[in-house]
């Protein structure tokens, strides 16, 4: 299907066509004969039209990865999504304060697991493994007045995290990536610990949050919840706090148009449609850049580690929360959506 479109002054010819997915696989969707078929196809479609290209690529080796097993599930012929909700929690401020400190206790928990798989291999080269970690929270909780009044499985989290990370450096040095060894997590540089049992941790009370150790959380629920809970994570961000759900969802597919348009994203328009449509892309940290300075500056003059220097950084914080929840706003919000 060939579209042409107006776009800053230029002709732009878009040429659709489409390829095939082989789940589960990492393979060349372009073979050697398909490819030559298709630039034959191209070349035929631009002679009968007159189109002449000035310059000419084509790459047969387009992959498409296979998706994460824990976001795409076949359960007895029913896709299943992994969805995730956010919610804003208004925690009191004495669970404001137990919710610090149990991201403290996982933030110190976290530096000894890394510290214990550093010094195995610079000492022993011996590597350390998720389950031998997993085995020690039982001996940190009881070991830990502070570890012995937070969940298990939170503990658990946290231990998976960190092979994660991991695991995810191994694959960048397999790959010859810039490696990124995992490093020590400081006190601004941790925020956030999960459950990952709906019912052991953590469960809905009415039109609140049950966590363990913490109490009924008071929580706003702007839209509603779809699906079967399976985790949550509750995270802080800029001096606020929220649950992310992860729930299972059937997967719901869009009931076909029988229209085909094709979407040019760019920098001075948001997008441009192959049917004469431009949105403009507002300018959201350009124009909060003369604010942002300002509030910019008062971090740099306060005193390292000082108590105002905090409260300058969460004021920084706020306000680049700010400038991204209108952009999300207006995606969110577009009457093109």
């Amino acid at each position: 299907m060939f579209t042409e479109y107006q776009r800053d002054d230029h002709n732009v010819h878009l040429i659709i066509y489409h390829l095939v997915w082989i789940f589960k696989r990492s393979k060349p969707v372009l073979l050697d004969g398909i490819a030559a078929e298709i630039k034959s196809l191209i070349k035929h479609k631009c002679k009968e039209r007159d189109w002449r290209f000035w310059i000419w690529l084509f790459s047969p080796t387009i992959f498409i990865w296979r998706c994460d097993p824990a976001l795409y599930r076949r359960y007895k012929g029913v896709i299943v999504l992994v969805k995730t909700f956010k919610y804003r929690l208004y925690p009191s401020k004495p669970q404001a304060q137990l919710l610090e400190q149990t991201v403290e206790t996982c933030r110190r928990w976290y530096n000894l697991c890394l510290e214990e798989r550093k010094t195995a291999w610079e000492s022993e080269q011996r590597s350390v493994s998720k389950y031998d970690q997993l085995a020690k929270v039982k001996m940190y909780r009881k070991e830990n007045p502070f570890a012995s009044q937070v969940h298990s499985h939170i503990l658990q989290v946290v231990t998976a995290d960190m092979d994660k990370a991991f695991q995810a450096f191994f694959r960048r040095v397999k790959a010859g990536e810039k490696a990124g060894y995992p490093r020590f997590k400081g006190n601004n540089r941790f925020d956030s610990f999960g459950l990952k049992e709906y019912g052991n941790g953590f469960k809905l009370d009415g039109r609140r949050l049950r966590l363990s150790g913490i109490g009924r959380v008071r929580v706003r629920w702007h839209r509603p919840l779809e699906g079967k809970i399976k985790t949550v994570r509750i995270c802080r961000q800029a001096g606020e706090w929220y649950a992310c759900f992860a729930c299972e969802v059937q997967e719901k597919p869009l009931e076909p148009t029988g229209r085909d348009v094709g979407i040019d994203v760019g920098l001075y328009h948001l997008l441009a449609t192959s049917e004469n449509e431009v949105v403009d892309n507002p300018r959201w940290y350009r124009e909060e850049q003369k604010k942002l300075r300002v509030i910019q500056r008062q971090v740099s003059r306060r005193k390292p580690g000082g108590s105002n220097r905090r409260k300058a950084v969460v004021a920084l914080q706020c306000f680049h929360a700010h400038i991204a929840n209108s952009r999300k706003d207006y995606l969110v919000n577009w009457p093109g959506t």
